[in-house]
């Protein structure tokens, strides 16, 4: 890392030696809350003393393959990696809001143990991920794709119960029965899924993961088709998982919807994480959203 200051207004340089400044890479440092750090001192204290700068070499620096040298990370890039650990941890939920063709499919099959990462690692809670994940790992995790997937010539019903055989889930009917109600999909129990509108089809997939408990939720456009009321529906299913205290990682477009389910978010664009925050609900977050991808 090169260091330029003129004492209140401080940049650095990532790379390996004075021969490799590119002006392009020039950045500045931000705080956890995102507010830069100008002042020489500061800068210093948050990124230069030994103790912090042996955390930036073991745990935000990549290896980039092809070029043969490390990368170190950008501080919005390292606090997204801090939230979303966080949100593990504690139970919150995180989603991430991204233009088309970013790679957001890509980063959530990665996290699903569904892809190989050219570099970095996934980390849940405090374990390191290794794919080919094993069952305890695999009976963690839940996703919802953006077009639900269930048996078409199996009932509702039929098809909470073979997920249920699966995950040998050992819920009476009566509790079962109870779900259904609660998720407004007992009247249409004994209809077959190929029959079932998209809001329902989402409804019930999420069904099956509350039922079996898992404790990482992944949805990818979870709100794509949906008319008003459906998408009121999934809001308030959500909520029921966050009272749950479960980790959910969403991607979406939906601005909206997310500022009234998710508790942090980031913003990716050209397959780069340029922003990450708190959403306080105060936020005009859609404006956030704006500002970045145009800057």
């Amino acid at each position: 890392m090169f260091v330029i200051s003129n004492g209140v207004d401080t940049k650095y340089f990532s790379a390996a030696s004075d021969t490799e400044l590119n002006p392009k890479f020039i950045s500045g440092w931000l705080d956890k809350d995102n507010n830069p750090v100008t002042d020489y001192i500061d800068f210093a204290k948050s990124v230069l003393r030994i103790p912090e700068a042996h955390e930036m070499i073991a745990r935000y620096t990549v290896l980039d393959e092809d070029a043969k040298r490390l990368i170190l990370l950008r501080p919005y890039q390292i606090h997204a990696i801090e939230a979303i650990r966080e949100a593990s941890k504690t139970g919150k939920s995180r989603f991430v809001w991204h233009t088309t063709g970013v790679g957001k499919t890509t980063l959530l099959n990665i996290i699903m143990g569904l892809s190989y990462a050219d570099s970095g690692e996934v980390i849940y809670g405090d374990e390191k991920l290794a794919i080919p994940y094993n069952k305890e790992v695999r009976r963690k995790i839940a996703y919802i794709p953006d077009n639900p997937i269930f048996y078409d010539y199996l009932t509702g019903e039929e098809n909470i119960k073979y997920i249920m055989d699966i995950y040998k889930s050992e819920k009476s009917d009566e509790e079962i029965y109870e779900y259904l109600k609660q998720f407004n999909l007992f009247d249409s129990k004994d209809i077959l899924f190929k029959n079932y509108s998209k809001g329902m089809k989402q409804k019930l997939m999420l069904l099956s993961t509350y039922i079996i408990d898992a404790s990482l939720l992944i949805l990818d456009e979870p709100t794509t088709g949906l008319d008003v009321l459906s998408t009121y529906e999934l809001q308030q299913i959500i909520l029921k998982f966050k009272e749950k205290k479960k980790t959910i990682l969403m991607a979406t477009h939906d601005i909206n919807f997310c500022q009234n389910v998710s508790d942090y978010y980031a913003i990716i664009k050209s397959g780069s994480i340029i922003f990450t925050g708190e959403n306080n609900k105060e936020n005009r977050l859609e404006e956030i959203v704006i500002s970045y991808l145009q800057n």
